[in-house]
């Protein structure tokens, strides 16, 4: 449980909105910008939305959680790009269907040697395209992180 812990990082710190009065409203983007400009010692601030999801590519389907971020959650959380690149701020801003995908979705779904940039993969009914992949990072709280 403490290597779990730990691989959060040192320098980490996750916040979850909660109301004790009724369900919790929701973060946006502001409320990640005024915790990267207004909180002391904030360096850097990324947004997460995590949901299950089924995968499909080449007549294969994988059962995964999948992990809605912005460009800064890899710097964040020391994310490694094998290959490819991160989402650029035009993506971002337009929301576009492009993806990283982990080492055990490479291994389930992509032929061996078989590069995933450039695949078109569904995640549930979203069509995606793999910009880039990110190398192996193990288990942690929750489940795998591959």
């Amino acid at each position: 449980v403490q290597g779990e812990i730990s691989s959060l990082g040192a320098n980490n710190f996750i916040v979850f909105p909660v109301n004790p009065d009724g369900p919790p409203r929701p973060f946006d983007m502001a409320d990640v910008e005024a915790v990267e400009n207004q909180i002391a010692g904030v360096i850097e601030a990324a947004a997460v939305v995590n949901a299950d999801a089924r995968i499909f590519y080449n007549g294969q389907n994988w059962q995964t959680t999948i992990q809605g971020n912005d460009s800064d959650y890899f710097v964040t959380q020391e994310i490694d790009i094998v290959e490819g690149r991160r989402f650029n701020p035009q993506e971002e801003q337009a929301g576009q269907n492009v993806c990283m995908i982990g080492p055990t979705i490479i291994d389930e779904m992509f032929p061996a040697g078989e590069s995933a940039l450039g695949a078109e993969i569904r995640l549930d009914n979203v069509p995606c395209t793999v910009i880039g992949t990110i190398g192996e990072r193990g288990q942690a709280v929750g489940g795998g992180q591959d």
